[in-house]
């Protein structure tokens, strides 16, 4: 009895450091990047020069893939879960709402119930965090005003797709670069999988893969 009353303690206090924590970093550092985002919103909004517009825009852009990051980071915080799990719909979700006013369109076509009956905690993980390196390339480094993700599930095969209608890139060239770590990270992860992936400049990027998954 003892041992359990020790144990409930013990996680009272993680629980109330969990919390603690992640309202100083709401209160804090959430609230600070959302208030210099609005900042260079307007900054951007009255410039007359066309090339101060694109800089800040992009400025604006890394501050919102910024912004989800840290949220996403305090909601598990918050929780406290013993297994992480990443949250492909909410992520997507949050990004839809952060450019729903910009010149970015973000498009989803995503059968979401199928993620979470067909896809085990593992297997969410390892895509959320693809999805994450090549959306937030396309967002960083592509130019584009248009992605769009697909998810849609076949024979026991994920497929996931992501296009924008950037400027393209040459992937065996950014990939022995000093700036191919993402790209690295991308193959690592879908081939845990066992999956395939492939890149093509399609008028923009477009980002094919598929990996199987088990039936239950």
């Amino acid at each position: 009895l003892q041992e359990i009353d020790s144990q409930k303690l013990a996680y009272q206090s993680r629980q109330s450091e969990r919390l603690r924590i992640s309202i100083d970093i709401h209160d804090g550092i959430s609230n600070a990047i959302t208030g210099l985002k609005f900042y260079i919103s307007d900054k951007r909004l009255q410039t007359k020069e066309n090339s101060e517009k694109i800089l800040l825009q992009d400025i604006e852009q890394e501050l919102n893939s910024i912004y989800i990051q840290v949220r996403d980071y305090i909601q598990k915080l918050y929780g406290g879960q013993g297994e992480e799990k990443y949250d492909i719909l909410l992520f997507l979700s949050s990004l839809q709402k952060q450019y729903n006013n910009s010149n970015l369109n973000f498009i989803t076509d995503i059968e979401e119930v199928e993620i979470n009956r067909n896809l085990n905690i593992y297997q969410q993980n390892e895509l959320y965090f693809i999805l994450n390196e090549c959306i937030g390339n396309s967002i960083k480094h592509a130019r584009c005003n248009t992605i769009k993700v697909s998810i849609y599930f076949e024979n026991h095969i994920c497929y996931f797709k992501i296009k924008d209608n950037g400027k393209g890139f040459d992937f065996a060239e950014k990939l022995n670069s000093d700036s191919g770590l993402g790209l690295s990270n991308i193959l690592q992860r879908i081939k845990k999988l066992e999956g395939n992936i492939t890149f093509e400049n399609s008028g923009g990027t477009l980002i094919s893969g598929n990996f199987p998954y088990p039936e239950f």
